[in-house]
């Protein structure tokens, strides 16, 4: 029997682990350019929220295009593009057909602002490509996105810069008492929120990627519905506070 329990804890102990998301939370490059990474142990979540005329780029794990042979992702206007610096004011190079990692899974654009959502595997086991760390703490990036509308790949003027992010555990790792579904998601006209049984009443909140609170309400039943056809396209946070906790989950419009 305690051999039994042991495994059964250390299985549990193994799952929460695997599920674990660090994330970046909303990193804001300037007036209009945003960005968030999300970390599991097998797979990263990119979100850019920029300028939906020109490329966008951001570099891992850097500080400066002085870093030779470090990883930067571009967006060309069709793919997100994975290079490595060269040296400032040289293009960064491609690291291959083969080599090309990111998979854009949304890409949508709404009043001149652009939301692209991309993944790949936390380790590619690509030298060129940055191994994001599956820890609390502190990384570089850089970015910048072309100083004039346009998707050829060249000068970002005054458009650059770098940040330092600290990866902490996402909200939905620190509470499991509520857990309530989103549905569907992504949603074009409205969508259902399923909450447990135990709940009796709770608030509901929600956010647009700027942080600004769009939606204030109360769910008064276990299974209730939100219209959001009028809703502009692109990634809302919905945090439900009720008698048992608080939870955040990410809504994606379309």
């Amino acid at each position: 029997m305690k051999k039994i329990t042991l495994f059964f804890i250390l299985f549990l102990s193994a799952i929460i682990s695997f599920s674990q998301t660090y994330s970046t939370g909303l990193m804001t490059f300037n007036g209009s350019y945003t960005g968030q990474v999300d970390v599991t142990a097998s797979t990263v979540t990119l979100t850019l929220n920029g300028p939906d005329d020109r490329w966008l780029g951001i570099g891992f794990g850097v500080t400066c295009m002085t870093n030779n042979n470090d990883d930067v992702v571009m967006f060309d206007g069709t793919d997100l593009t994975d290079r490595n610096y060269v040296g400032i004011g040289n293009l960064p190079a491609t690291d291959g057909l083969s080599n090309q990692d990111w998979a854009i899974t949304s890409n949508t654009t709404n009043g001149g602002t652009r939301t692209l959502i991309a993944t790949r595997d936390r380790d590619t086991g690509d030298s060129n490509d940055f191994v994001f760390p599956l820890a609390e703490g502190g990384i570089n990036f850089v970015w910048a996105y072309r100083a004039s509308p346009g998707f050829t790949l060249s000068s970002h003027g005054g458009n650059r810069g770098s940040l330092a992010a600290g990866f902490t555990l996402g909200l939905d790792d620190f509470i499991v008492t509520l857990d309530f579904n989103i549905s569907p998601n992504p949603v074009k006209n409205s969508f259902d929120i399923e909450l447990p049984q135990s709940v009796y009443h709770a608030n509901i909140d929600i956010f647009d990627v700027y942080g600004k609170k769009i939606y204030k309400g109360i769910v008064s039943n276990l299974n209730s519905n939100l219209d959001v056809t009028s809703w502009n396209n692109g990634i809302y946070l919905v945090r439900i506070t009720s008698n048992i906790g608080t939870q955040t989950k990410r809504l994606i419009k379309q």
